[in-house]
């Protein structure tokens, strides 16, 4: 089924696949390192070795599974916890002079839609990755990319909200990542569901 779906991806023109192995939904739990490895090095070897002119990111916040990750062939780290959920994530990233993604989100997916009160979201989020890009410039990382975290610690309301302010991320002078495909934003803005939103998401990728 991983296949299949990469290997289409991949024919309708995505350059770049981007692999996880655990769910970071509102409410998820982590199952576990063990888990999670098991998961990716069931599918990720395969695609490497049948897609070798595709761009592989691996979505996790797992340093060690990062490293066997890079190991096999991955070309980017995708970590929604921005180094928050384990300590050894940045020195890999300096290791290794992997682009690296950094995703603002507070807690973790089993709380963190407990965590939604700003003083001013725009100007959290912003220090928020002023804070984190000055540190990995002092290890020596420079291929950041940020993404703001839709749906992640962000009321649907919180989410249209920045949408309508990404230009602001642009002082960062780093590429900004946008996921909202079929999101809560979507279909529950919609009164629909992630499988019937097809068009709504289509309609604010475009803007």
């Amino acid at each position: 089924s991983a296949f299949s779906r990469c290997t289409k991806l991949i024919e309708e023109g995505a350059t770049i696949i981007d692999v996880g192995a655990i769910s970071t939904r509102p409410g998820s739990l982590y199952q576990g390192a063990e888990e999670e490895n098991k998961r990716l090095m069931s599918v990720f070897p395969l695609f490497r070795k049948e897609f070798p002119e595709t761009i592989f990111s691996i979505d996790t916040s797992n340093a060690e599974i990062a490293r066997q990750m890079l190991d096999e062939g991955a070309d980017i780290i995708n970590d929604i916890s921005a180094g928050e959920h384990d300590a050894d994530m940045f020195p890999l990233i300096a290791e290794r002079k992997c682009p690296y993604i950094i995703m603002h989100m507070r807690g973790r997916p089993v709380d963190m839609q407990n965590h939604v009160e700003y003083d001013d979201i725009i100007g959290d989020i912003n220090k928020y990755f002023l804070d984190k890009i000055e540190r990995l410039h002092s290890i020596g990382i420079s291929d950041i990319l940020i993404d703001p975290g839709f749906g992640f610690s962000k009321t649907t309301e919180q989410n249209y909200f920045l949408l309508n302010k990404l230009q602001v991320f642009k002082f960062h002078n780093k590429p900004l990542v946008v996921g909202i495909s079929r999101k809560s934003m979507v279909y529950k803005a919609l009164g629909s569901t992630p499988e019937n939103v097809l068009p709504g998401t289509i309609a604010l990728q475009a803007m």
